[in-house]
C-alpha cells in the first residue's frame, strides 16, 4: 500500500471533499445515538472521527462521509444475507472494512458479533471505527489488518461463508483484483453458497486509470460484461464456478459527487 499524501489538506479542493457534515443517514444516527452519543453531539462525533480519518488516507469515502452511510443494508442481496446470518449461524467478512460501519449495521439488525470478521490493511480504520461508534469493549468481531495481495491472513483460510466488498475492487488495476478475487475465493468456505456481494464503482466504458489517491495507483473500472470477464478468469484460475449477478445503478450515495469527476462514472 503506498503512503497518505504528505499534505491530505491540498486535496480538500476535490468535489468529492465535504467540509462539513449538515446530514445524517437515519440508521446511522440511530446507531450512534444507541450507542450512547447524545443526539445533539452526532453531527459534530462524526465530523471530528471524519478529520482524523482523513489524515490516515483521504479517500473519496471519506472526503464525502460515505462511511457513515451504512450502505450495506441498501444492498439488494441484503434481507437474504441478513436471514442467513440470523438463522443459519453463518459467518460474514467485511473486505476493505475501513471504520467497520457495516459490521456495526449487522450487529445493530442483531447478529452476533462473534460470528463477524473484518479485513483492512490500515489499522488507523479501525481504530477510528471504534472511537466513531463507542463499542472497543463490547463488539466481539475479529479484527485483521493484513494486505491481502500478499496472502489470505492466517485464520481465515476456508472460513467464511459470506464477503461483503464495498468499494473495494475498484481501488485496484485489472491484475490485482484477479488477485484480490482469488483471495477471497480461497476464504470462502469451498462449498456451495458461498457468497460475495458488494458494490463498486463501474464506467460506462471499462478500462483501467491512474490515480494518485488510491494505495497503488491506478484503478480499473467495469461494466457488467467486464465484471463478469473477470470471474470467469477468477474461476479458472481457481477451479470453481461462480453465478455472477451485476446490476448497473445509476443513482447511489456520493455518485453526483464522483461524476463531477468523471461524468461516465456508474
Amino acid at each position: 500500500m503506498s503512503h497518505p499524501p504528505s499534505n491530505p489538506d491540498s486535496l480538500k479542493d476535490k468535489a468529492w471533499y465535504h467540509p462539513k457534515l449538515t446530514s445524517l443517514d437515519p440508521e446511522a444516527r440511530r446507531i450512534l445515538e444507541d450507542g450512547g452519543i447524545p443526539p445533539p453531539e452526532v453531527l459534530q462525533h462524526v465530523q471530528s472521527v471524519r478529520d482524523r480519518a482523513w489524515l490516515v488516507f483521504p479517500y473519496p469515502c471519506i472526503g464525502m462521509f460515505s462511511f457513515v452511510d451504512m450502505l450495506i443494508s441498501k444492498q439488494p442481496a441484503y434481507a437474504n444475507i441478513l436471514q442467513r446470518l440470523l438463522r443459519k449461524q453463518e459467518t460474514l467478512l467485511d473486505l476493505g472494512c475501513g471504520l467497520a460501519q457495516a459490521i456495526r449495521t449487522l450487529v445493530s439488525a442483531g447478529v452476533e458479533s462473534r460470528r463477524l470478521y473484518a479485513l483492512d490493511v490500515v489499522d488507523g480504520f479501525i481504530e477510528l471505527g471504534f472511537d466513531l461508534f463507542r463499542d472497543r469493549e463490547a463488539l466481539r468481531t475479529t479484527f485483521v489488518v493484513a494486505d491481502l495481495l500478499e496472502a489470505v491472513p492466517a485464520g481465515l483460510q476456508d472460513r467464511i461463508n459470506i464477503i461483503f466488498a464495498g468499494s473495494f475492487f475498484h481501488l485496484f488495476d485489472w491484475d490485482d483484483q484477479v488477485v484480490l478475487s482469488k483471495r477471497a475465493v480461497a476464504m470462502l468456505k469451498a462449498e456451495e453458497g458461498s457468497l460475495i456481494f458488494g458494490f463498486q464503482v463501474g464506467r460506462l466504458n471499462p478500462g483501467s486509470a491512474a490515480n494518485p489517491h488510491v494505495p497503488k495507483g491506478r484503478m480499473y473500472f467495469h461494466t457488467p460484461e467486464s465484471f463478469r470477464r473477470l470471474w470467469e478468469v477468477v474461476g479458472k484460475e481457481t477451479g470453481t464456478a461462480w453465478k455472477v449477478d451485476v446490476v448497473a445503478r445509476e443513482e447511489m450515495e456520493g455518485l453526483d459527487d464522483l461524476r463531477k469527476v468523471n461524468p461516465d462514472f456508474r
